[in-house]
């Protein structure tokens, strides 16, 4: 979090960050990969949607008591 703060002062931090996420999206890629060779793709991405709409609704209430 310190990182993505530090990031609006210093654009210097871009690729920083982009080494942090590296490794969280390859392994993002391996595990739908193992995925779909189990033939639950399906069901990954229904609860990978459902999860969004989780954290998405997390996000609106943080935003609304902020608001407020």
């Amino acid at each position: 979090m310190l990182c993505f703060r530090s990031l609006t002062y210093d654009d210097s931090l871009i690729s920083a960050v982009i080494e942090f996420e590296r490794p969280h999206d390859q392994d993002f890629f391996d595990k739908v990969k193992i995925v779909k060779e189990y033939g639950f793709l399906d069901e990954f991405i229904d609860t990978v949607k459902e999860e969004e709409q989780g954290l998405q609704k997390i996000i609106e209430a943080y935003d609304k008591r902020i608001m407020n």
